[in-house]
């Protein structure tokens, strides 16, 4: 399944590395991830999905994720979702959430 951006087609495959990633739907979403992985001094990076940002015509990415248009997902670096939500994202749940994935 493939997002795009500024320069076209862009899979999330190559947006994984060597730091968790969020792709998120939620107006606030990149700033709520951002802030969660500043609390807890982690590498992440945060995509927005929508208008402002990777597009996803079709609805598609939503609809595969389960997690509709405002929704986010937590990528581990090894591809492994470990956590989604359909709300907007929330700073302190996502840190609850991060504390779980890495075990602290």
């Amino acid at each position: 399944m493939w997002l795009t951006g500024p320069g076209g087609p862009v899979s999330p495959r190559r947006l994984l590395g060597p730091h968790l990633l969020v792709l998120t739907g939620a107006p606030d979403g990149v700033a709520a991830a951002e802030a969660a992985a500043a609390e807890l001094g982690v590498p992440l990076r945060a995509h927005p999905v929508g208008p402002h940002g990777l597009a996803d015509p079709d609805g598609e990415w939503a609809r595969r994720a389960g997690v509709g248009a405002r929704g986010s997902v937590l990528v581990r670096p090894d591809g492994v979702v470990a956590w989604r939500t359909a709300d907007d994202l929330d700073p302190a749940d996502l840190v609850k959430t991060l504390r779980v994935v890495l075990h602290r």
